[in-house]
């Protein structure tokens, strides 16, 4: 059974069977029959290492993006309110969620690839949101330290940390402090506004 289509030119380049929907399947459940702990929420994932890391794992945090960092620490400093408007208020930091892919990971014999994206500095920084943004970079670097007190534990891994691109022009003294609604209602002002 699958749960998606591809489309006609997908399968007739590649060569492959076009799938079919299945309204009636539960992904989850079929990846915790298939041994993964399941965890959707940070709650659920300090959880699953209570005894042990757990051999396979599954975190599901959000429907799509997120939340990012300023919000989530705000939730848990007691400010929930972007956090449960967005109706998923116990989300992972991402130094959390590395922490814990790497505990399950290192159990294979083999060895594995890791990929840990700060995702949100691009989004927040094409927003000019420099609250935002830049705690999205401290997250990504205490990202980034859990993943080197690995490596000082496995000498054998090798860490790589690169970006795609930098945007909005992000500089290390001061931000906009004209809003994207500012900027857009007066986009041939040049650099005349200041603090609309």
């Amino acid at each position: 059974a699958n749960d998606y289509v591809l489309p006609t030119d997908v399968v007739a380049g590649w060569g492959v069977s076009p799938g079919k929907l299945d309204p009636e399947r539960d992904l989850i459940a079929d990846f915790q029959q298939a041994g993964f702990a399941y965890a959707p929420n940070n709650t659920a994932l300090q959880a699953a290492f209570k005894q042990r890391a757990p051999d396979k794992l599954l975190g599901l945090f959000a429907f799509s993006n997120m939340n990012v960092t300023y919000d989530k620490i705000n939730a848990r400093r007691g400010n929930s309110t972007v956090v449960d408007a967005f109706g998923f208020p116990d989300q992972p930091l991402l130094e959390e969620m590395t922490d814990r892919a790497l505990q399950v990971l290192a159990k294979n014999p083999d060895g594995f690839v890791a990929l840990i994206e700060g995702a949100s500095i691009d989004k927040q920084a094409h927003l000019m949101d420099s609250d935002r943004w830049i705690l999205e970079v401290i997250e990504f670097d205490r990202a980034i330290a859990v993943a080197k007190a690995f490596a000082e534990k496995n000498p054998d891994t090798l860490i790589i940390v690169t970006a795609d691109h930098e945007c909005s022009g992000a500089a290390i003294l001061g931000a906009a402090t004209a809003s994207a609604t500012d900027l857009q209602a007066k986009p041939n002002a040049g650099t005349t506004i200041v603090g609309v």
